[in-house]
């Protein structure tokens, strides 16, 4: 099966003659659930959108795919991020985000290309000023309300309903409680989860936490082990008791859970 070029997992419509590039059916009448327009009804299932393609863990399908990777190894590879990356997005849009901050944060999660013309100043601080104003807005308690109405106001500026990105500029300036939303891991818990997860943010989130709490104890463990891999990380760690609390707080073990989750489906970023 030939898959969309937007590289989200669906299956493609149909590739013209002229050569057109294939899209799936979501990205085809720009209703995808991670970037296009809000989709008709929080009911309908992603799976029943991106049909068969989902419904398999390519990671037992396919026995030429590598196993899925160890929590010790998600937590190595989530604590170089931070030291090297995150940490510094997470002050710099934790404040009060510039619109460089806002480009330098959309390209580290590869959403960028969902903001017609980021690169322009005008456009990048209109996004910096929607993450304030939904930060501020005490109307909206509950995070994936906040992620929500983001998404709304990215739709009506750049077009598409980009649920994607707001928890991530969200997730980036509070961490906790928020839960990044990518496709990749949308499709690890489709295959985790039999097969069906609402279209809704809360929807996702609840299915993610309930995959997390299954192995929390193994991520547990595996953080733990972190002050042995200091010699192999390049950014200057703190002393071990500094580095053992940070570590074992929720929002490092969960986004340790995000890293098992894409490169269970495939490497990316977030």
């Amino acid at each position: 099966m030939r898959l969309c070029h937007h590289q989200c997992g669906g299956p493609s419509a149909t590739l013209q003659d002229d050569g057109e590039k294939q899209v799936c059916r979501l990205h085809e009448t720009n209703r995808h659930p991670l970037g296009g327009r809000r989709l008709p009804s929080s009911n309908e299932k992603l799976i029943e959108a991106h049909g068969n393609v989902l419904k398999a863990n390519p990671m037992t399908k396919n026995p030429q795919l590598a196993p899925p990777p160890t929590f010790e190894y998600c937590a190595f590879r989530f604590l170089t991020q931070w030291q090297e990356e995150e940490a510094e997005l997470y002050h710099a849009i934790s404040a009060t985000p510039t619109a460089d901050a806002i480009r330098r944060a959309l390209s580290y999660f590869q959403v960028s290309r969902t903001f017609k013309d980021i690169n322009a100043d005008g456009n990048a601080q209109f996004v910096a000023e929607a993450l304030i104003s939904v930060r501020e807005d005490v109307g909206l308690s509950m995070g994936h309300a906040k992620v929500h109405a983001l998404a709304e106001i990215f739709e009506q500026q750049f077009k598409r309903f980009n649920l994607s990105a707001a928890s991530k500029l969200l997730w980036l300036s509070y961490r906790e409680p928020y839960v990044v939303l990518d496709s990749r891991a949308v499709n690890a818990l489709v295959a985790m989860s039999d097969g069906f997860i609402d279209r809704d943010y809360g929807a996702y989130a609840n299915v993610w936490r309930e995959q997390y709490q299954k192995r929390e104890p193994s991520i547990r463990e595996a953080v733990a082990k972190l002050p042995n891999a200091r010699m192999f990380i390049r950014a200057e760690l703190p002393p071990d008791d500094t580095l053992l609390k940070m570590v074992n707080e929720r929002w490092f073990m969960e986004r340790v859970f995000d890293i098992y989750l894409w490169i269970h489906n495939g490497e990316t970023i977030g």
